[in-house]
């Protein structure tokens, strides 16, 4: 997570965005979140995706209705139809795409499964902190 991202001194780049593609939005400045998009970023079946680092982009490419922080602190992705999905339905949306990992996207698109979903993924952020504290470490 990086919550602490200046917005008044840093000047943020202009992300390209595709309203027709799906599009992520990601942490680059957090190494974790960055090594994921990497690994996603490797599979052909997700290379029409449209990939946005919040942490190095203008005010102009965060979602309608989020903030820089509230992106940077969660998993967002937005489909071309326009509706955001977040967290574990965020994920979803990517697994179903990957050879491997579509039917553990599709579980994650039921409904009646979300609040343990997001419970497990709220507990997964809390973790994030200091994963990512200990990754700098080495």
């Amino acid at each position: 997570m990086n919550g602490d991202v200046d917005t008044k001194t840093k000047p943020y780049a202009q992300c390209h965005q595709d309203s027709s593609t799906t599009t992520v939005f990601y942490d680059g400045a957090c190494p974790l979140c960055s090594r994921e998009i990497d690994f996603y970023r490797k599979h052909d079946s997700l290379s029409e995706l449209d990939w946005v680092d919040v942490s190095d982009c203008a005010d102009s490419a965060i979602p309608d209705g989020l903030t820089r922080d509230e992106v940077l602190a969660r998993f967002h992705v937005r489909l071309p139809d326009g509706t955001l999905r977040s967290g574990p339905r965020g994920f979803g949306v990517i697994w179903m795409r990957m050879k491997g990992f579509s039917i553990f996207g599709k579980i994650l698109q039921i409904n009646s499964l979300q609040p343990f979903f997001e419970w497990v993924y709220r507990g997964f952020l809390v973790l994030r902190a200091f994963i990512v504290k200990r990754m700098g470490n080495r």
